[in-house]
């Protein structure tokens, strides 16, 4: 039998997984800071390509259009938010999908409620959960956020 201290270590740790899972543990916080100091960078960006706009269309002698300046600028934001929101969004989305597709009778699930069960029915779209001895509840696969290791 399991000691209440390995018990709780291993639900500690499985709750920081998950709360890393959805982007609000530690490397959520990352990202959050970095799209804060990109955004600095953007007002400061467009803000000196707005003034050099404003001085006229011609181009500095040795140097480049502003207009293409300001293309390159944008397109660079482009790039990052690619790589930054839309593709690690899509991957998360990915996985969740691949997951759910695994999921067989006999699983530890984590839910997006916080509840931890064991799968006792899957069905297409829902699957029915074991809580408790006697306690059964039926859930959408889609509120299934994680798969429970051990």
């Amino acid at each position: 039998m399991k000691s209440s201290m390995e018990a709780n270590s291993r639900f500690d740790r499985n709750e920081a997984e998950a709360r890393d899972y959805i982007g609000l543990g530690p490397a959520g916080d990352k990202i959050r800071r970095g799209l804060v100091s990109l955004s600095l960078c953007a007002f400061i960006g467009l803000g000196a390509s707005s003034s050099a706009l404003a001085q006229g269309d011609a181009a500095a002698p040795g140097g480049i259009s502003p207009w293409l300046g300001q293309a390159f600028l944008f397109g660079s934001f482009g790039l990052i938010f690619y790589f930054l929101i839309v593709r690690p969004g899509q991957k998360r989305q990915k996985a969740t999908a691949d997951m759910l597709g695994a999921l067989k009778s006999g699983d530890k699930v984590l839910t997006n409620g916080g509840l931890i069960g064991t799968i006792t029915d899957l069905r297409e779209d829902r699957v029915v959960l074991k809580i408790a001895s006697d306690v059964k509840a039926e859930f959408t696969k889609a509120s299934i956020t994680g798969k429970i290791e051990g």
